[in-house]
């Protein structure tokens, strides 16, 4: 996950209460603080969506042993937004706030507010933490608009540098349309009788003559399916045995009867494509959506760079998040599931006080 997506994925986190020793100052972008509340807070709510996401057990304890850092990236980063934010004016309404909000619960088929409530609450959500955390996704989303709408430039040359750079990417598989006959076990037929319809499935499908008929007459009398059209198929869509008769056919070929699931397969090759790059032309609108990503995720990285080089930060991290500076990016989540989980263990300390006008504290 970029740092971009990373930054509103972290305001949908619900804050839970914690005791007021947790109050000191772990990090501070000129005007904007959080505390060790703000970080234990958000480091809870990313247990849960780890405990409830599909991933390999292996997977789960790699992300662990990152947590502290990548939170502690995450909070900085969007201080230095939010610090961003006041310098530049921006400001949300109340009404940019409801149609998000509003938007929110339709795309989760929730008719009603109080379906919506009722939801957030199961999820230890209320309204107004969703209204304020929206509120800040906004207003981030609104920085990042500005300051990067001149930073962005993509040219025909960066688009076909990255379409050569990255050719396994377009890369596309030998596929082959087909259609079938099956000849069915439970038709009451014993083998031979099976054997000489099947023989005479492959005729019919060779001839192409009458085709549809013939099938739909052995149809009605229980021995065979119906013409199956199977589209197009490409390695490892069809059973092994099935894929391996049909592998060297060419269109119009016909495979000799294949026993498989439910009977004797008859298969006829209709089209063949074979493996190609699919050319430049055709995936333009592809390749200069993943160059605008790659190209957004560089600036935006630069943007927080400028951003901290000319505020004022102070940096108290927990010892946990102290390599917090080498996560450069948050990974994906399921943030959907959420589970309730212990806090990390607490860590008394006293609260900070606000450092002297001027300081550069790092």
């Amino acid at each position: 996950m970029n740092r971009l997506r990373a930054l509103s994925l972290c305001l949908l986190f619900a804050a839970a209460a914690l005791p007021a020793d947790t109050n000191r100052i772990v990090l501070r972008v000129n005007d904007h603080i959080a505390t060790l509340h703000d970080y234990r807070s958000r480091y809870s709510e990313r247990i849960r969506a780890l405990q409830r996401a599909g991933m390999s057990e292996t997977e789960r304890s790699e992300r662990l042993s990152e947590l502290g850092e990548t939170v502690f990236r995450e909070m900085f980063d969007e201080l230095l937004m939010l610090s961003r934010a006041s310098h530049l004016g921006i400001e949300v309404t109340d009404e940019m706030v409801a149609d998000s909000v509003m938007r929110m619960r339709e795309a989760n088929d929730l008719a009603t507010d109080e379906e919506f409530e009722a939801a957030l609450a199961q999820a230890g959500m209320t309204r107004a933490v969703v209204e304020e955390q929206t509120r800040r996704n906004l207003l981030l989303r609104q920085v990042t608009a500005q300051e990067l709408q001149e930073r962005i430039e993509l040219e025909e040359e960066d688009l076909r540098r990255y379409y050569q750079g990255h050719l396994d990417e377009f890369a596309v598989g030998r596929r082959t349309r087909l259609r079938s006959i099956v000849i069915l076990e439970s038709s009451g037929l014993d083998e031979a009788a099976r054997g000489a319809l099947a023989a005479e499935a492959a005729a019919t499908l060779r001839d192409g003559v009458d085709v549809e008929a013939w099938a739909s007459r052995h149809l009605e009398a229980g021995e065979t399916t119906g013409l199956i059209d199977l589209g197009w198929v490409e390695k490892g869509d069809l059973a092994a045995e099935l894929e391996e008769t049909v592998r060297d056919l060419e269109p119009g070929e016909v495979a000799a009867p294949t026993p498989s699931r439910s009977g004797l397969h008859v298969l006829q090759v209709l089209e063949v494509e074979e493996a190609h790059v699919r050319p430049f032309a055709e995936v333009r609108e592809q390749v200069e959506r993943l160059e605008s990503e790659r190209l957004q995720q560089e600036a935006v990285e630069k943007m927080l760079a400028d951003f901290e080089k000319t505020s004022y930060v102070r940096i108290d991290p927990p010892p946990e998040a102290a390599g917090f500076r080498t996560t450069r990016a948050a990974r994906d989540q399921d943030l959907g599931e959420l589970e309730a989980a212990p806090d990390p263990p607490a860590e008394a300390a006293p609260e900070a006080e606000a450092p002297p006008a001027g300081a550069g504290a790092r």
